[in-house]
């Protein structure tokens, strides 16, 4: 670890060397007290940022402004209330390149009618329903 001053409040502080994916080493110029200060002045803290990306209708559901799904907490972490809807219809996880399409397009309403299984992403995807087997022609196991 090496030392720096800070820019802010002149106190010598540990610098915790910090190598980024792009090879470059972190180059921080205050103390942790200090910079914690500048982000809430500066309104760059990551709370603040994540707050104002979602409606909270309660705490444990939230409404996402910029797409409008609706997210719940489920065994401690945040998930997209319609996949979870999905997978209790299934009874199972859903499947990599599986989606979960909105027939009528309104995002938040997650009635287990207003949703189908879709294979690959929803705007190239397939209906799970529609998808027989080339071999065999059975359907999809849903």
């Amino acid at each position: 670890m090496s030392t720096r001053i800070c820019l802010s409040c002149q106190q010598e502080y540990e610098l915790k060397i910090e190598v980024y994916k792009s090879g470059q080493k972190s180059t921080r110029k205050y103390c942790d007290a200090c910079l914690k200060e500048i982000s809430v002045e500066s309104g760059k803290r990551k709370t603040q940022i994540r707050s104002d990306k979602f409606i909270y209708l309660s705490d444990t559901r939230k409404v996402s402004k910029r797409d409008g799904y609706v997210f719940v907490i489920h065994n401690g972490i945040w998930h997209s209330e319609h996949r979870l809807v999905m997978e209790k219809i299934l009874g199972r996880p859903l499947s990599k390149g599986e989606s979960v399409h909105h027939i009528n397009g309104i995002r938040d309403d997650n009635r287990e009618e207003n949703l189908e299984l879709w294979l690959g992403a929803i705007r190239y995807g397939q209906r799970a329903t529609d998808i027989k087997c080339h071999n065999c022609g059975e359907p999809y196991k849903i």
